[in-house]
């Protein structure tokens, strides 16, 4: 805007003794000191006022992405807990219909290996069956 003003004028200025003008540069402009601080802190303030945008842009896409994960894994953790709820109830079913059951749970469970020490009236881990 300053080099169309300053354009306009010289032009408007060496028309009267017939000069036109095609082209004029400014080499060397220099505004004042209390002009150009001026400029630097507007650009600054427009500077600090993106980063704030921006900043402002990065936490509530941070937010929703924290508020997903939460969502995602209350409902892990709900399917999970119906999961165990219903392993449970078929566990307690298999028990009601059969006492075995838990015996045959704890050979599953075995890893070959008969205790070394029992003491004295101690029970043997799995029941072993007497009768044909």
């Amino acid at each position: 805007m300053v080099k169309a003003d300053i354009e306009a004028e010289i032009t408007k200025r060496l028309n009267v003794y017939n000069l036109i003008t095609e082209v004029i540069s400014i080499t060397d402009f220099q505004f004042s000191s209390l002009f150009s601080s001026a400029i630097e802190s507007k650009v600054e303030a427009e500077q600090k006022a993106l980063q704030a945008e921006n900043d402002l842009r990065r936490i509530e896409v941070e937010a929703r992405q924290r508020a997903a994960q939460a969502e995602g894994l209350a409902a892990a953790n709900i399917a999970e807990a119906n999961g165990e709820a219903e392993a449970i109830k078929i566990i307690n079913q298999a028990l009601a219909q059969n006492p075995n059951y838990l015996e045959w749970l704890k050979t599953q469970a075995w890893d070959g290996k008969l205790p070394l020490v029992v003491g004295e009236g101690g029970t043997p881990f799995i029941q072993i069956p007497t009768e044909p």
